[in-house]
């Protein structure tokens, strides 16, 4: 085959589209356009995925790590700070967070099935629940 009808690194393409001067190759409808192959898709996706983690492993564990030495520091500042906390609040504010997550993630799947009524509806509920998050965050702070 000549270099018009191979695809990126020299591999031969199964059906070239000539359009002008450039050469567009035909990919399975679940590859991506700009990736050569569905290997170097898979590869990129799961090297975003391990950097994704390791980034959040970093900074979780950096954030946690403080905690523990500032609570072993000043403990009985931590003692008496957990005594102003409000349950009630805090148990609401944790379920409208998971809530609001679940609708998030039922709309991603609702647009990828193609369900208009259905992401509409989760993007709603998930607008609904986030006022619903500023709210108990509004009461919790106008109280303190």
């Amino acid at each position: 085959m000549s270099d018009s009808t191979t695809a990126f690194h020299g591999a031969p393409s199964d059906k070239p589209v000539i359009h002008g001067a450039h050469t567009e190759h035909e990919h399975p409808p679940y590859q991506r356009h700009h990736f050569a192959s569905m290997e170097q898709q898979v590869d990129t996706t799961s090297f975003a995925m391990w950097l994704f983690l390791v980034t959040e492993i970093m900074f979780f564990g950096g954030l946690f790590c403080s905690y523990l030495i500032f609570r072993n520091w000043y403990y009985p500042a931590f003692v008496a700070a957990s005594h102003q906390l409000n349950i009630v609040e805090g148990t609401a504010n944790t379920a409208v967070l998971i809530a609001s997550s679940f609708t998030m993630a039922m709309g991603v799947w609702c647009a990828e099935m193609r369900k208009k009524s259905g992401l509409i509806l989760c993007l709603c509920l998930t607008f609904v629940l986030g006022l619903a998050f500023l709210g108990i965050k509004y009461d919790e702070y106008h109280e303190k």
